[in-house]
């Protein structure tokens, strides 16, 4: 009889599918934990009733379903990688009974953002922030919706600052361009120009901004807005504000790097330049709630002169944005009584 335990059939599997570290691990993770004592069992002698046993055992509600999402992938791949004579030596998959009696539990869905009415606070916040690296990840990861991994893995090779776009290929789904706003664009400029290594968000040394710093200084910003928030919550707080503004989901998606698109979408070719009006509106959009009312202009397509609408003074927006050169056209202090760089009390 084929050995076929679930040790084996995850080795292959391993060795058969280019997975991601992070994939590669979580799998590792959930298997030595969960199925610890199944390992050396042949995968044909674990029976639904095991299944549905163990899934109530696992300790966690969203453990106890990745796990099965786990062990439902390998035993997919079993029933199509092991046959004899043209038929599957793995003929039915014990996961399947959790789907027909509908026992999966129910996935608590995330939903905390950054409310419009939040943002200037949270926007004051980053900017007492004394570490420029972390102050400017927080806002690049706001003002593009990307994934965490995906900005703190960012090298300068892989952002092309003549014609604004960067490439993500250390990505959940597939690597894709992204082109930015001009107000990102001011901001990579000013990393790039004084820039120690290849990583965009770095360390002195030119090493890559610790996970741990960035903790840090997450908890000394819940501090001063009086909100807890994470990392993902600002990439969620990008896409909510965008169907703020009715944008159509697709360039969205797009933008953000969901995979959850029909068949149509896919063969849907758009432009840089097309999805750089959508990043644009967003951004525009994002920097008038968080600096009180901020609108950049840019008024030349390679230009770096910007026309700033209702800036407080030049300072501050030179400041902020640290442009070559800027025009304020009005004063939001004068016109509306508000100081939209107020530091925090």
């Amino acid at each position: 009889m084929v050995d076929l335990t679930l040790r084996r059939v995850f080795d292959d599997y391993k060795a058969l599918r280019d997975l991601k570290p992070k994939t590669l691990q979580n799998y590792e993770y959930r298997l030595t934990h969960c199925f610890y004592d199944w390992l050396d069992t042949d995968v044909r002698d674990i029976t639904r009733q095991m299944v549905m046993v163990r899934h109530r055992e696992i300790q966690g509600k969203a453990m106890a379903n990745s796990a099965m999402r786990t062990l439902k992938a390998l035993y997919n791949f079993a029933e199509a990688r092991y046959e004899l004579d043209g038929k599957s030596l793995v003929e039915s998959n014990p996961t399947s009974r959790l789907t027909a009696v509908r026992a999966w539990n129910r996935d608590r869905v995330r939903t905390n953002v950054l409310q419009g009415t939040e943002l200037a606070a949270w926007w004051r916040a980053v900017q007492a922030i004394d570490d420029t690296s972390v102050r400017d990840f927080f806002i690049v990861v706001l003002f593009t919706g990307a994934r965490k991994s995906e900005i703190l893995n960012l090298k300068w090779v892989d952002v092309n600052l003549e014609h604004r776009v960067i490439h993500f290929r250390d990505t959940k789904t597939v690597a894709r361009d992204v082109p930015y706003s001009t107000f990102v664009s001011s901001l990579l400029d000013g990393r790039a120009y004084s820039a120690e290594g290849e990583y965009v968000f770095d360390e002195p040394g030119g090493k890559r901004v610790s996970q741990t710093k960035i903790e840090e200084y997450k908890r000394v910003a819940w501090k001063l807005t009086g909100k807890r928030w994470t990392v993902h919550d600002l990439r969620r707080s990008y896409a909510t504000h965008a169907d703020f503004l009715e944008e159509r989901p697709e360039p969205v998606m797009e933008l953000v790097g969901h995979k959850n698109r029909s068949m149509t979408e896919r063969y849907t070719i758009r432009s840089i330049e097309r999805l750089r009006r959508t990043a644009h509106r967003i951004s525009d959009s994002l920097l008038q709630f968080c600096t009180g009312q901020t609108k950049l202009t840019q008024l030349e397509q390679n230009s770096d002169v910007i026309e700033v609408e209702y800036a407080d003074t030049e300072q501050s927006i030179r400041k902020l944005l640290q442009f070559k050169e800027i025009k304020p056209r009005h004063s939001v202090s004068q016109t509306l009584g508000i100081d939209p760089f107020a530091a925090v009390e």
